[in-house]
């Protein structure tokens, strides 16, 4: 199973503050957003589904391929999964459905 995203843009080196990054992927396109570290400008895209939900009778299963989805999915700072970590307490916003990626894809040295 894989999920592929093109890499065959022309970056600009620097961006608008409101600017957001968007690639198409082999499911659908997603949306992220930018971040500079150590002088380096990246996109980042977070909690990147990359197949069906492990939940239900899909438990304990291989995971099955994902559908595609013909909305642009955001991927932004606000998207959130909350993967259940065993050993510690329990939130209602835990779930088992933790099949995501967060990628980043560092763009051009920021002078």
């Amino acid at each position: 199973m894989s999920v592929s995203i093109s890499t065959s843009k022309n970056f600009p080196l620097t961006v608008a503050a409101d600017a957001r990054p968007s690639r198409q992927t082999t499911h659908g396109e997603i949306q992220g957003y930018f971040m500079e570290s150590s002088g380096t400008l990246a996109e980042v895209y977070e909690a990147v589904p990359y197949a069906q939900p492990p939940v239900a009778s899909l438990r304990f299963q291989p995971p099955k391929p994902l559908a595609e989805w013909n909305e642009t999915l955001d991927c932004g700072k606000d998207r959130m999964v909350r993967c259940i970590q065993f050993g510690e307490k329990h939130s209602k916003t835990e779930t088992e459905d933790c099949l995501y990626l967060n990628i980043v894809i560092p763009r051009k040295q920021v002078i």
